[in-house]
């Protein structure tokens, strides 16, 4: 591999010099310093200087003091992009207040730059998750874009992935 400063790098990793793929430890070797250690990696005009892994736990952030259960939820925070997974169970409820979902690791920059997925739902109605700008909340929606109250998810099993920009 040769950088854009005619500067040849390698990878080496467990399977042998010059060989990546498979690797289960691999190295970046640069000729003459040995192992690369650095606090961040620049691509170009962007350094790349933080990478965290967690848990957190989804609240419920409609008002009805609502407890979920059976609950699952973690994330990956690379740079400023953050990918939050949860599963969770909802109460019994006759709430119909909309449902929202908060907790989420980080505070989420703008709403325009982030999305949500519903991966599964025992929730016939529940067809949408939108992220809230400078929160670190969800929102939960109908397909035609209805908020979807409380008790439409009264028992529900729900997985949800969030993905968003801090």
């Amino acid at each position: 591999m040769t950088t854009n400063n005619s500067v040849n790098v390698g990878l080496s990793g467990s399977t042998g010099s010059g060989s990546f793929v498979g690797s289960t430890s691999p190295n970046l070797v640069t000729p003459g310093l040995g192992a690369a250690s650095a606090t961040s990696i620049n691509f170009g005009q962007t350094s790349l200087n933080f990478y965290e892994e967690g848990s957190w736990t989804p609240v419920d952030n409609s008002g009805a003091s609502l407890t979920f259960t059976s609950v699952a939820a973690n994330y990956t925070r690379i740079g400023r992009i953050v990918i939050a997974t949860c599963t969770l169970i909802y109460p019994s409820t006759v709430s119909g207040s909309s449902a929202s979902i908060g907790g989420l690791p980080y505070t989420i920059s703008n709403t325009y730059e982030a999305g949500g997925v519903i991966t599964y739902s025992t929730a016939a109605t529940l067809s949408r998750c939108l992220p809230v700008g400078t929160t670190k909340t969800f929102n939960l929606y109908t397909a035609a874009g209805a908020p979807i109250t409380n008790a439409t998810l009264t028992l529900s099993t729900n997985y949800f992935q969030i993905t968003y920009f801090v």
